[in-house]
């Protein structure tokens, strides 16, 4: 069975796609301004995001990447000399 049939066999409650959160939503995760979450988009950085004509959304599983590639470890504290 080819790739086509077997997408032309699936109904709808067979896929299994996730919600895309809006802009809105995903500065509100984050806590990102709205401004930085655009300038990011702009020069490539950031979040990956999905376009879907003019509207800009995000999936679930890229903020939470996108999140834990940004966790960083405090500094030990350092022992007077």
């Amino acid at each position: 069975m080819s790739q086509s049939q077997s997408l032309t066999n699936t109904t709808s409650s067979d896929i299994q796609i996730e919600k895309l959160y809006t802009e809105k939503q995903y500065i509100a995760i984050t806590g990102e301004s709205l401004a930085k979450a655009r300038r990011n988009r702009m020069f490539g950085n950031g979040c990956p995001f999905v376009k879907l004509g003019r509207q800009v959304r995000y999936r679930p599983s890229d903020i939470r990447l996108y999140i834990d590639r940004n966790v960083r470890a405090m500094n030990a504290p350092r022992e007077a000399a």
